[in-house]
């Protein structure tokens, strides 16, 4: 199978499993009937990322393919029920997949990690959107996680990697602190604007929160690659990392429709390829473990921050996310000097 044929098929794998994502989440959200219900659920929503730690052990030890596979649970148990253990279980099997196919996109080049996350983002607004319109339509659940494993499967090659994962991870140790400040602040700041703007506006909510920034994230997917090859993962990282605050800002203070507009400012595509490009590149080896390690810090870090969605406090909490956010910039920027070249 040509390369081009498989990046192309590996894209419409990561954009199905992203829908399926969106579309499930939010659904099992509504579900709850009440805030106690809607709590848990989220809970078992952010520990499920934790499980991309082994699938990314398993996946350098035995191989992608096999790994993905797991993937395919991920039909059965959404079917299931939208319970806290069954959102749990159905998102640590979305994972497997999902993980898979950010490491095949970045052994294909920075460009291709772009176009990854491009995807992703797409996936996941229509997704959302798409629950708005065909609520109840499990069919187009079912379809979007089996076809997207089987994409992510079939576009995946056997990648040649020495089974080293404790000493890739531990390769992280220098961004490991101040990613988890950072994360933990990132989850702050989705929740909070989620919320402000279900406030402000109810009936555009779907489209400011979720759609709009999707679709900003999709165009600049690709610019996000070309910036990772021409200036460095860690540059890019650093440089929208220092962005995220001032969009928080907007976010959480100023008034609609600035604070819905600034929303969409596609910060998060460079975010994210350059992370996971970075990540990779640090790792050298077991990169899945390394990945999965960072997917699973993720889950901790937003697990640690999240009673403080409780407080409703706009003005004080946007104060501390940027503080955070600010704080983990400087330690990243003092981290990679050490580790890496910036120029690299």
């Amino acid at each position: 199978m040509q390369k081009t044929l498989k990046t192309k098929l590996l894209m419409l794998g990561i954009l199905l499993l992203s829908f399926g994502y969106g579309y499930y989440t939010t659904f099992a959200r509504i579900s709850g009937g009440n805030a106690e219900s809607t709590s848990r659920v989220a809970l078992a929503e952010l520990a499920s990322s934790a499980l991309a730690l082994l699938w990314g052990i398993l996946a350098d030890r035995y191989g992608s393919r096999k790994v993905a596979l797991v993937g395919l649970m991920a039909t059965f148990i959404a079917n299931a029920g939208t319970k806290p253990l069954e959102v749990f279980l159905t998102l640590s099997s979305f994972y497997a997949p999902f993980l898979i196919s950010l490491l095949q996109a970045s052994a294909y080049g920075s460009e291709t990690l772009g176009e990854a996350v491009a995807s992703l983002s797409l996936g996941w607004g229509l997704g959302v959107i798409a629950l708005e319109y065909c609520r109840g339509y499990y069919d187009i659940l079912s379809l979007s996680f089996v076809l997207g494993t089987i994409f992510v499967i079939l576009s995946s090659e056997r990648l040649e990697r020495e089974f080293k994962p404790f000493e890739a991870i531990l390769k992280l140790r220098p961004i490991v602190v101040p990613l988890s400040i950072f994360v933990g602040a990132e989850y702050l700041a989705y929740a909070l604007t989620a919320l402000r703007f279900y406030q402000i506006s109810p009936s555009m909510f779907v489209f400011s929160y979720a759609v709009f920034p999707s679709i900003t994230s999709f165009i600049c997917g690709y610019y996000a690659g070309r910036a990772v090859r021409i200036y460095g993962a860690g540059k890019v990282l650093i440089l929208s990392m220092a962005i995220y605050p001032m969009i928080v800002v907007l976010a959480l203070i100023a008034p609609p429709p600035w604070c819905l507009i600034s929303w969409s400012i596609p910060v998060y595509p460079f975010y994210e390829t350059s992370l996971i490009s970075l990540v990779i590149n640090l790792a050298k080896v077991s990169e899945g473990s390394a990945l999965g390690f960072i997917y699973a810090l993720m889950a901790f870090s937003s697990l640690v921050v999240y009673p403080l969605t409780m407080l409703n406090r706009l003005y004080l909490m946007s104060g501390i996310i940027v503080v955070l956010m600010v704080i983990s910039v400087v330690l990243i920027r003092i981290a990679l000097k050490k580790v890496i070249s910036f120029s690299s």
